[in-house]
């Protein structure tokens, strides 16, 4: 794995960034100097994140199946710390169904979130991302490995 490098002026964005891989990023980023937007829905674990980490860190409630709460959260992010040098895709979901089991229902849900809402992300980061920004999207290990109703 390549040792994380970022410069005290550098900016990111993270989508799902209150647990997992992307509260990982927002941690690894921020205490190598960065200044971090982070998202996710869950307002509490958002707000206790902010806390913990302290200075230069923006936590913002976003749902990223709702274009609303993306712009919301792209201004905020201009607001607080211009534009932004490094935009991680991270949000997303899976269900635990099997195939034979998976509803139009659940089906458009994993969509909106991992599909939608990364293309989305990505159209409303573009005017606020630096000349030379970088866009990184987190895949799945699914993507080369199947797991039974997962």
């Amino acid at each position: 794995m390549k040792r994380l490098r970022c410069q005290s002026r550098d900016q990111l964005g993270v989508t799902g960034g209150n647990s997992g891989i992307g509260l990982a990023t927002v941690k690894a980023f921020h205490a190598n100097g960065a200044k971090v937007v982070f998202s996710g829905r869950d307002r509490h674990s958002l707000d206790k994140i902010a806390q913990e980490l302290g200075h230069d860190v923006l936590a913002v409630q976003a749902d990223v199946t709702k274009l609303s709460d993306i712009d919301e959260l792209m201004t905020r992010a201009h607001e607080a710390f211009g534009n932004l040098d490094i935009l991680f895709v991270n949000a997303g979901i899976a269900t635990s169904e099997a195939i034979e089991a998976e509803t139009e229902d659940s089906f458009a849900q994993v969509i909106d979130t991992n599909f939608k809402g990364g293309y989305f992300t990505i159209q409303k980061a573009l005017p606020i991302l630096n000349k030379h920004a970088s866009i990184i999207l987190n895949g799945s290990i699914n993507a080369r490995m199947g797991i039974p109703t997962v």
